[in-house]
């Protein structure tokens, strides 16, 4: 499990009128992750599943920060040779601001419990 946090921040001297985001949608794979804040639905072709989440701090400037714990789920040896290396798979965890529509890419490498 781990924990990760967001942050929005502008350039010096710019507003975040229309910028701050109130909520999130977040975007794993849901063959390998399981993510923080509520389930909406998962797309059944290519098993991203979104959730919707909270901001969790207003900052004074008025922008918005979100934690959010990614938990792994239990994967077997199976798994890691289909989608990966054999120990490691690469997957992407996407953010994407509500209100403003900016987006976060991250990519998250999950590796056997023996690795």
């Amino acid at each position: 499990q781990k924990t990760i946090i967001f942050e929005q921040e502008l350039t010096t001297g710019t507003s975040p009128t229309g910028l701050a985001d109130q909520t999130y949608t977040i975007l794993v794979n849901d063959r390998f992750l399981i993510s923080s804040g509520q389930p909406l639905q998962t797309e059944p072709n290519t098993r991203i599943r979104s959730y919707s989440q909270v901001a969790t701090e207003t900052k004074a400037s008025g922008l918005s920060a979100i934690t959010i714990t990614i938990t792994r789920k239990s994967l077997d040896s199976t798994t890691y040779n289909t989608f990966g290396d054999g120990s490691t798979i690469k997957t992407v965890l996407t953010v994407i601001g509500d209100q403003s529509g900016l987006r976060k890419d991250v990519n998250i490498k999950i590796t056997t419990m023996n690795s």
